[in-house]
């Protein structure tokens, strides 16, 4: 009896892999050369330890999508919550609506460390902001207002450490990673709850708002007076608006 042989592929920068299933298309013979190609199936096979083809299965289109566009080939309906402007396999664009809640500081800076004290056990309003997460990179950007923004809505610089104030691109805690694994809306969920519950530490280049203290004046005066709501005329603003950040 012939030894059986496993067949086995190298991935750079990847582990040793094993092939376990395939797709093959079937196209129908036609003798007039200009004829439709629409006559064509997609089978899926299992494949064996021997490497062999077996358990062949007729896949329909539908079938096919929830192959290639759904983490774990799972093609499950989800809800799509009301903070959701945009989505696709690769990319969700939501907002969150200013809200009261804690915000942390952990800075080393002399200067800057009774940021670290005036945070302690107060809650205070957040502004609006509205995220992008595409292929795995987090942006953001703040909004004027808590109303569900248009394509037309202007934007601003988000007034919080850690997000470059030209391109609203998000550093993030070396913990916080996409997991392909699971969907883009769990993925969403994920990043906007380590998001507010993240620590802000050291200072962003550019100008983060147009309050005369800057970043820090900003949030100082936030912690001591506790306005009712976000001072959003010190929102610095940006060229952009909903439209541009869907493109770009």
């Amino acid at each position: 009896m012939a030894q059986e042989e496993t067949i086995t592929v190298n991935v750079e920068h990847q582990r040793r892999l094993t092939p376990c299933a395939a797709l093959i298309v079937y196209k129908e013979e036609n003798q007039y050369p200009y004829a439709s190609n629409s006559n064509q199936e997609v089978v899926h096979f299992e494949i064996n330890r021997n490497g062999a083809f077996i358990r062949p299965k007729a896949l329909s289109l539908c079938h096919l999508q929830d192959i290639f566009n759904s983490p774990n080939q799972s093609g499950a309906l989800e809800y799509l919550d009301s903070r959701i402007l945009a989505v696709n396999n690769t990319g969700i664009i939501w907002y969150e609506p200013s809200s009261k809640t804690e915000i942390f500081f952990k800075t080393t800076e002399e200067d800057r460390k009774d940021l670290n004290k005036l945070c302690k056990g107060k809650k205070v309003w957040w502004p609006s902001l509205l995220f992008k997460l595409q292929n795995g990179t987090l942006y953001c950007r703040a909004l004027n207002g808590s109303k569900r923004p248009n394509p037309d809505t202007k934007l601003f610089v988000a007034p919080l450490t850690h997000i470059t104030p030209e391109n609203a691109l998000v550093c993030l805690p070396r913990h916080l990673h996409f997991d392909p694994g699971i969907s883009i809306i769990a993925n969403m969920q994920n990043f906007s709850e380590n998001f507010y519950n993240g620590v802000f530490g050291h200072m962003t280049q550019g100008e983060l708002t147009i309050h005369p203290g800057g970043h820090d004046g900003l949030w100082r005066e936030i912690f001591k007076s506790q306005p009712k709501h976000f001072p959003t005329q010190y929102l610095k603003e940006t060229n952009q608006t909903l439209k541009d950040f869907l493109r770009g």
